[in-house]
């Protein structure tokens, strides 16, 4: 929400619709975190229509929400 909620001349894109520098790191953790919320989406989804694989898909959609986190992982050092 701090991207686009702010003073009226602030933009959180170039012109050229490229992400600044000084907000990648909001980018990242707002793509991060509607990963968690469209994962607890399916989540409750899945326990209302209650499908015979619920639990394999519960545990699926969690895979991909958290390895959705691993390209914003530091590197390892040398």
């Amino acid at each position: 929400m701090e991207l686009f909620i702010g003073p009226a001349r602030h933009q959180p894109l170039n012109p050229d619709g490229t992400i600044p520098s000084n907000h990648l790191r909001s980018f990242e953790h707002s793509s991060i975190y509607m990963d968690f919320f469209t994962y607890a989406a399916f989540v409750i989804l899945l326990d209302k229509i209650s499908p015979k694989a619920k639990f394999g898909l519960t545990q699926f959609l969690g895979a991909i929400a958290f390895a959705s986190t691993a390209p914003y992982l530091p590197p390892p050092f040398d």
